[in-house]
């Protein structure tokens, strides 16, 4: 729960940089990337006429548009324009500008830029693994758990009495942590289509996860792993029934999943479960028979046994889940039946399957539908049958899936059209509905791969394009993904492991109304995550991922041959050659493991090499929190324009940064932007008004490109000292290089010489596109008048300390005028020539007596409990000199013909001086509130601070003892400065010279979250008031 309340922190803190913030929120797009040659659009909300899109290396236009629209949401009823950049094909990182309106967050162009989305949105599957340990980095923060559940699961409730038999693995449904089959179903189908159709490039990219299935590429590798928990979901009788789920009896409170200890059952059998189970490992006996084949026969036959009990039990079975109190899936089966004969006869064949399937498609007049989930799999039956190549197809019932696609196909393009955030679904809401967003992909793929269309495919990219930014909220619907992600799904390892940014790559699930949307724990009907969900998102971004580039082989032979012919072993070597390891620098600190990585101690930049250009390190001793690094975090390097250099191999790159404010205990001391490669990557940085003191801060990853050898990273601090606690750079483009050389070894008599070697070069493209959601910029504007006027200003300055200075200020300004007089008498002449004759005279001076009353008022106060209004009056007659030039100047032109034809030019100036004499008699009169012999205390402590209520027993207050006291006085004041608690302590306990004082939760307890303000007093023994400076106190529940 820390942090969630930490986020509560944070928007309490940061309130007038949302403001800023929301300047920009009226330009709404992918904050991910764009395809070059796909249709590139962004909706505004403000009246705006034209928009240019700029580079954001140089701010260079790279393209310019007028908006079209408006037209009127029917959703929110607001008045969209909208900015059509599809014809910008240049690949690179830009943001879209509207003249008065702002700029939208950066974004890319390129043929890779959702393959770093795909990546993440996978990886979530794999994070979600049961029965086994997981661990992933992600922005430099990792995320893990140890092996749970592994007393999976109980017989009680099939039969087996209270005896375990093994149910490990797979993967947890959503935010909680059960298994249910029905949801498993749809979401392997989706996934496996997805294989089905794209394998050629998805085969070749890595996903970094365990290799748990040797032999298969990493996509396969995730489904297996959920493969062989569906497996160990059959009755162990052989009948062919399938357990529904495998759930404790209820849903377990927010922990992490190693902590869930409560027993877990396998439920009683369902017939939609048994068909489900069906599907899933007929298409797995097809899909993993290249790879094993041994365990694609186990698949089938396992598929076989429980297709033949559902064929000899036609009715329909909903499992008994009256002692479960977790979630049911409820639902009947003709769709799953229909499902399961699909895939039976396009894995096998069979006759059976192929009657079955078009029986029960010949029942339903729709042959598809548009919006479809777990509880409807019609839809995947239908698209095996119409993408199948099989002979003896029924072609009635094939044109009708073909047509009824289309035609929803049609509509969903329709919908789009007329959404002014080109929702694919329209105006339809409901829990869930962001998966049946990303689930429109496959109507719309599918349909285009028997009947293309390129509607099609740009209505499947805008329903992505939703859900990364361009929609209601300007926020994308992934978490750790695009613009302001969701920071408190609800998902338990993200509500209990006390890291502050959520679980990344998990999508949640929408609004039930178009702002129907909480980004809020407690709401599983809007804000929770679940494979179902997650596997439409796989769908969607695989469809238009890059393909990895491949080895290309260039072998090369020479042969010797002297004298007899030789005996020959042939010794080949493989040497994997990376072009660039990682550097990852402990700023300021000595080198550190952590047992995953090793962080290099801190060294000085020299050519050739990396390491800073300028700077001090600084340590700490204090414990870390937010990180299990402590080590990490406990040392810097800091400066006014932090630099570090590192020497690289030209290419693309990701840089984390960490930081930790050790050194300041409040907002507004230390302010720095940071510059990477001439870039600006994060501006106005504050940790602490982030997350306070002593508490890891990450940021990153940072994607550049270095085209000149060297990365250059920079901080430039506008309050104190920039600085870094870590740094990491990690390559996104590899060249390996492999060389396999053949040697021979020969007899002695006759010598033969064969040289063989093959060169394989492999450019393995992985591409992260990172789009900082919420970078805040601060533009302040200054203006400067300058006023030549007599007119008196008056100005009325408050601070902090509550001081009023009034000012009354007179100002006069030195008039200077100047009077030319020219006169020209010109004859015949053709080249004439002035010449310039300069003459004054002496000055004049004036003397003026000016008598004058002035009457000057300053009041300043200070915020003291007593004061003294003293009223003082005085008269002060003051002679003024002033010297005052006034000069005149007066040109005469004389021009005459001489013989020589050169005119001559006579000027005079006649300058003036005058001396005035000013007399002012100035009466003061001064109201102050003083305290005499003011003291103030500093160095006080407030702790723990946050303070939550529902966990704390009590605020300590501690602070130097300076003086012998009697009486404390505590103060507490909202934002606003009203006073909420006036508390008095006359006893209080000392220990050694400092004072501690412990207020009860009561006073706290009704509090409502925010930042108030502690004013702490005391009154000594001769009844002198000392006062310390108000310090804020932040209450969180």
């Amino acid at each position: 729960m820390f942090k969630k309340n930490i986020i509560i922190l944070l928007l309490l803190i940061n309130i007038f940089y949302t403001v800023l913030f929301s300047a920009n929120s009226d330009i709404r797009l992918n904050s991910i990337g764009y395809l070059p040659s796909a249709e590139k659009k962004a909706s505004i909300i403000v009246s705006c006429t034209n928009f240019n899109v700029r580079r954001s290396s140089d701010s260079s236009i790279a393209y310019s548009g007028t908006v079209t629209g408006p037209v009127t949401d029917p959703d929110s009823g607001q008045s969209i324009r909208t900015a059509n950049f599809s014809s910008l094909t240049e690949a690179g990182t830009f943001y879209l500008e509207v003249p008065s309106v702002g700029q939208s967050v950066n974004f890319t162009i390129s043929d890779n830029a959702l393959n770093f989305a795909y990546y993440t949105v996978m990886r979530a599957f794999y994070l979600w693994r049961c029965g086994t340990a997981v661990s992933g980095t992600f922005n430099g923060q990792t995320y893990s758990h140890a092996a749970c559940h592994m007393n999976d699961a109980y017989l009680d409730y099939v039969g087996g009495g209270h005896n375990i038999r093994d149910g490990k693995g797979g993967w947890h449904d959503a935010g909680d942590y059960n298994k249910y089959i029905v949801n498993a179903g749809i979401t392997v189908g989706m996934m496996f289509k997805a294989w089905e159709l794209y394998k050629d490039i998805l085969q070749n990219i890595l996903l970094d996860i365990p290799n748990t299935a040797p032999g298969y590429p990493d996509f396969l590798k995730e489904m297996k792993w959920e493969i062989d928990w569906v497996l160990k979901m059959a009755y162990s009788d052989g009948s062919g029934r399938v357990s529904a789920k495998l759930s404790a009896l209820d849903f377990d409170p927010f922990e992490m999943p190693e902590q869930e200890t409560e027993d877990r059952f396998f439920t009683d059998w369902g017939s939609a479960a048994t068909a489900d189970y069906v599907a899933m490992l007929a298409m797995a006996a097809r899909i993993f028979a290249p790879y094993d084949a041994t365990y694609a026969n186990q698949c089938l036959n396992a598929a076989w046994t429980a297709y033949n009990f559902l064929l000899a039990n036609t009715a329909n079975k909903d499992p008994d889940y009256s002692a479960f109190g977790t979630g049911g899936y409820g639902t009947t089966d003709p769709d799953d039946r229909l499902w399961a004969a699909a895939e039976m006869w396009e894995t096998t064949g069979s006759t059976t399957a192929h009657q079955d399937f078009t029986t029960r498609a010949n029942t339903y007049s729709d042959k598809t539908d548009l919006d479809w989930d777990w509880s409807n799999v019609k839809n995947l039956g239908m698209y095996t049958y119409l993408l199948s190549t099989r002979t003896g197809k029924n072609t009635t019932i094939n044109d009708d899936i073909r047509n009824d696609l289309i035609a929803d196909a049609n509509t969903l393009v329709t919908n789009r059209n007329n959404h002014g955030y080109g929702r694919p679904l329209g105006t339809s809401y409901y829990w869930g509905c962001n998966g049946s967003v990303a689930r429109t992909t496959l109507n719309l793929l599918i349909a285009n791969k028997v009947s293309p269309n390129s509607n099609y495919v740009q209505t499947a990219l805008d329903a992505v394009n939703h859900i990364f930014g361009r929609n209601y909220y300007n926020r994308s619907y992934v978490t750790g993904l695009g613009i302001n992600p969701p920071m408190n799904p609800h998902h338990r390892p993200s509500g209990a492991d006390g890291i502050v940014p959520p679980w990344p790559g998990y999508l949640v699930g929408g609004g039930h109304s178009y702002n129907g949307w909480q980004d809020v724990e407690a709401s599983y009907e809007t804000n929770e995550v679940a494979i179902n969900w997650q596997g439409a998102l796989v769908f969607a971004l695989a469809a238009f991922v890059a393909n990895p580039s491949t080895p290309t082989q260039t072998p090369t032979a020479t042969r010797t041959i002297t004298g007899t012919p030789p005996t020959a072993t042939n010794t080949p070597t493989f040497t994997q050659t990376p072009i660039f390891t990682p550097i990852r620098v402990n700023c300021g600190g000595t080198q550190y493991n952590d047992g995953t990585n090793i962080w290099l101690a801190d060294q000085a930049y020299t050519t050739g090499g990396w390491g800073y250009v300028n700077g001090t390190a600084g340590t700490t001793t204090d414990a870390i929190n937010g990180t299990t690094y402590d080590t990490l975090y406990q040392s810097e390097r800091y400066n006014t324009n932090l630099e570090y250099r590192f020497t690289v191999p030209n290419g693309v790159y990701q840089v984390y940064l960490k930081f930790v404010e050790m050194y300041w205990t409040s907002s507004g001391n230390r302010i720095f932007s940071v510059s990477i490669e001439g870039n600006q990557v994060i501006s106005n940085l504050d940790i602490y008004a982030l997350v306070g003191h002593d508490y890891a801060y990450d940021s990153g990853p940072f994607t550049v490109t270095v085209t000149d050898g060297i990365l250059n990273i920079l901080a430039s601090a506008s309050a104190n000292n920039a600085q870094f606690c870590a740094i990491a750079i990690l390559p996104l483009i590899y060249t390996p290089t492999w060389t396999r050389t053949g040697t021979l070894i020969n007899t002695p008599t006759r010598t033969m010489t064969l040289t063989f070697s093959q060169t394989i070069t492999g450019t393995m493209t992985r591409t992260s596109t990172f789009t900082p959601t919420a970078i805040l910029t601060f533009i302040p504007t200054r203006t400067q008048t300058n006023t030549i006027t007599g007119t008196p200003t008056f100005t009325f300055t408050r601070t902090i300390s509550q001081t009023a200075t009034s000012t009354f200020t007179v100002t006069f300004t030195l008039s200077n005028t100047y009077t030319f007089t020219f006169t020209q008498t010109l004859t015949n002449t053709i080249s004439p020539t002035i010449t310039l004759t300069l003459t004054g005279t002496p000055p004049t001076s004036t003397f003026t007596s000016t008598h004058s009353n002035t009457l000057t008022i300053t009041l300043t106060l200070t915020k003291t409990p007593t004061f003294t209004s003293t009223l003082t009056t005085t008269q002060t007659h003051t002679n003024t000199f002033t010297n005052t030039i006034q000069p005149t100047y007066t040109y005469t032109g004389t021009l005459a013909i001489t013989d020589t034809q050169q005119p001559t030019l006579t000027l005079t100036l006649t300058p003036s001086e005058t001396l005035q004499l000013t007399v002012t008699e100035l009466p003061t009169a001064t109201q102050t509130e003083t305290v005499s012999e003011q003291l103030s205390i500093d160095n006080v402590l407030i702790y723990p601070n946050p303070y939550f209520p529902d966990k704390h027993n009590s605020l300590n207050i501690s602070f130097e003892k300076i003086s012998d006291i009697q009486i404390i006085k505590i103060k507490i004041y909202t934002m606003g400065f009203r006073l909420i608690e006036n508390i008095t302590f006359t006893n209080f306990s000392i220990n050694f010279k400092t004072i501690i004082l412990n207020i009860e939760n009561k006073y706290i307890q009704n509090k409502a979250n925010g930042i108030y303000f502690v004013l702490v007093s005391i009154i000594d023994n001769e009844n002198k008031q000392i006062w310390f400076k108000p310090e804020e106190l932040i209450i969180l529940k």
